[in-house]
């Protein structure tokens, strides 16, 4: 897809990533469903950006803010959680986001792999994983709920795979 492109997210993504965060969809598909308050998310948020083990995109299309991708380094694994904006879903960027994103992830948190928990009737999320190159690992029970795990080695930098997937 052209136009597509991340940027950092900043501080002054804070109305739309808690936006994002507590719409109907996005939430139903979130390990914890409720709504999250303002005052949380910030703090959240602020947190995050200030973390060495964390990084948290924005895919753009055409300038257009239309998902986020946030990676958390924990020992060699980099976990990921991403979203999409309710007026851009159906447009296969959950595969897009993941495949700009995760050699970037490897290469700048210092991962050995990338791993992500889909719930396993959030079919659209278990298609994005598989068509951006991860393996369905295993079934998972996370907060009572059935998942599934995907998981995708990163390229070793002898491979020069280091652009995007």
């Amino acid at each position: 897809m052209t136009g597509l492109a991340l940027r950092p997210a900043s501080a002054a993504d804070a109305v739309l990533l808690w936006e994002w965060r507590n719409e109907e969809v996005t939430r139903l598909n979130s390990f914890d469903a409720t709504p999250i308050p303002w005052a949380s998310h910030v703090t959240w948020l602020e947190q995050k950006l200030a973390a060495d083990a964390c990084r948290i995109w924005i895919l753009e299309d055409r300038a257009r803010p239309v998902g986020q991708i946030r990676f958390e380094r924990r020992g060699d694994t980099a976990w990921v959680n991403y979203s999409i904006d309710a007026h851009h879903r159906g447009r296969r960027l959950g595969t897009a986001i993941l495949k700009l994103s995760v050699c970037r992830a490897c290469r700048e948190l210092r991962a050995r792999d990338v791993a992500g928990l889909v719930k396993i009737s959030n079919i659209a999320s278990c298609r994005a994983f598989a068509g951006a190159g991860f393996v369905r690992t295993a079934g998972v029970l996370e907060s009572g709920c059935a998942c599934v795990r995907f998981a995708r080695a990163c390229a070793s930098p002898s491979s020069g795979d280091l652009t995007g997937g």
